[in-house]
């Protein structure tokens, strides 16, 4: 998933980077996801979204000129993480050449059906001796996607896994239905990993409430008007970083190490996405997060890791009493130490330096 140009991707590839350096004193390189390496799948998990209705585009030449900036700051964005995959992931094509010791699977969607059932990314993995995955996730796949034609290459590709790791219930559902495997239950790697403890700049902006989503994927009249009223009452400008969003005041398109800053700066922040909570969470903000049939699974598991249940939005007309209400964040902060503990130490048993102890405990 370190290809893919959003910042929940890029940098979840980043914090599991740097968490297998620190545990291993090695700096892992990224192989690429082999797209013919895929079986078809019965139906796709692409759930439709269910905002509800669109609201149309603004006229008037003032607004025409808005969105001419919001396509050129959404291009820029687009090179800002092209330049941080290159500069901080290292991403070259020559690794996916070499052959490794272990493989790491992971983190975010790698189970996912959008294309089809990749079985490389299910763990037969040709550059590996050994494979195992960390925080790994099926999306709205479900293990029926998965043919009976091919469900034996699948089960296959699993059964490669020394250890299976997700982030979720949904995936641990999967596995087990799919070959029967148990599976450890870890957070993303952006919760557990280096970037809750940046030091962060400044930004220069009034005060505003963050909206975080895919680029224009908050486009129902009902919900725009509802963070509109709220962010006018609280004397709040509205901050798209993400995706550029029509209807906000303005557009950031921040490089990747820069976002973070945007978050904790913020007075509020709105959300539908996985790693728009994240980003929340690690910044210590009142956040609320819009639940749609296709982020549900996702959204609900990590929410119930975190006790943070009272952070979903499944109408717009709750969006005040929800955003306001305050998070016990000592609390959250006691759960997320003791994740953090929990994927240190599986990375260092798995990956660490006595490779005859890992041969004797994980054979190949």
């Amino acid at each position: 998933m370190q290809r893919v140009l959003n910042y929940g991707s890029v940098l979840q590839a980043y914090s599991l980077q740097k968490l297998i350096e620190e545990c291993t004193g090695e700096k892992p390189v990224f192989i690429d996801i082999e797209e013919e390496r895929t079986v078809p799948s019965d139906r796709s998990d692409l759930k439709r979204e269910d905002g509800g209705k669109p609201m149309a585009y603004p006229g008037g030449i003032w607004q025409k000129a808005k969105r001419y900036r919001m396509a050129k700051g959404s291009s820029r964005k687009k090179k800002r993480i092209c330049a941080f995959m290159e500069q901080e992931l290292g991403l070259e094509k020559a690794h996916n050449d070499g052959h490794y010791d272990w493989v790491v699977i992971g983190s975010d969607e790698v189970f996912n059906h959008r294309q089809g059932v990749n079985l490389q990314l299910h763990g037969d993995v040709r550059q590996a001796d050994r494979v195992l995955s960390y925080a790994a996730s099926c999306g709205a796949a479900v293990a029926e996607d998965v043919s009976q034609e091919h469900r034996q290459q699948v089960c296959a590709a699993l059964n490669r896994l020394q250890d299976i790791s997700v982030r979720d219930e949904g995936t641990a559902q999967y596995i087990q239905a799919l070959c029967g495997r148990k599976t450890l239950h870890h957070l993303d790697p952006v919760l557990v990993g280096p970037l809750h403890s940046i030091r962060h700049k400044k930004v220069h902006l009034p005060p505003y409430l963050l909206v975080y989503a895919y680029g224009h994927r908050i486009s129902a009249e009902e919900e725009i008007r509802a963070i509109q009223a709220f962010a006018k009452k609280r004397g709040l400008k509205t901050v798209a970083v993400g995706g550029a969003q029509f209807w906000c005041d303005y557009y950031i398109p921040a490089t990747p190490m820069r976002l973070p800053d945007y978050f904790y700066h913020a007075e509020y922040v709105i959300t539908d996405t996985f790693h728009g909570c994240i980003f929340s969470v690690i910044n210590g903000k009142k956040f609320g997060v819009l639940v749609r049939e296709s982020n549900r699974n996702k959204i609900t598991g990590l929410l119930k890791d975190l006790s943070l249940e009272c952070r979903q939005i499944e109408r717009p007309a709750q969006l005040e009493q929800v955003i306001t209400k305050e998070i016990d964040y000592d609390k959250v902060e006691q759960l997320l130490e003791g994740a953090r503990r929990q994927t240190r130490d599986y990375l260092r048993t798995r990956l660490g330096k006595n490779d005859d102890a890992c041969r004797e405990h994980f054979p190949k």
